[in-house]
């Protein structure tokens, strides 16, 4: 399972993550993942790391996502 955690802190939602979590949400849906339990999906408040986002976190691992096609991207890496 894939662990994806949204930052959905007033600074990195506004940066991006509204549509980062709009996309993530679609693919999972369109691709099936949300009945196989191959995602799991969480918003965080803060990551701490503002000024680099808008950020993701996929597994443990923080990313800084500048745009969806990017955050989509992750997320396929991370399935394969």
């Amino acid at each position: 399972m894939v662990d994806v955690s949204i930052c959905m802190g007033s600074s990195c939602f506004s940066r991006g993550n509204r549509e980062n979590l709009k996309a993530i949400l679609d693919y999972v849906k369109v691709n099936g993942l949300e009945s196989e339990c191959v995602v799991s999906l969480s918003g965080v408040l803060c990551m701490g790391c503002c000024s680099e986002g808008p950020n993701i976190t996929i597994d443990g691992n923080v990313y800084n996502v500048s745009d969806t096609a990017s955050a989509i991207e992750l997320l396929k890496g991370c399935l394969k």
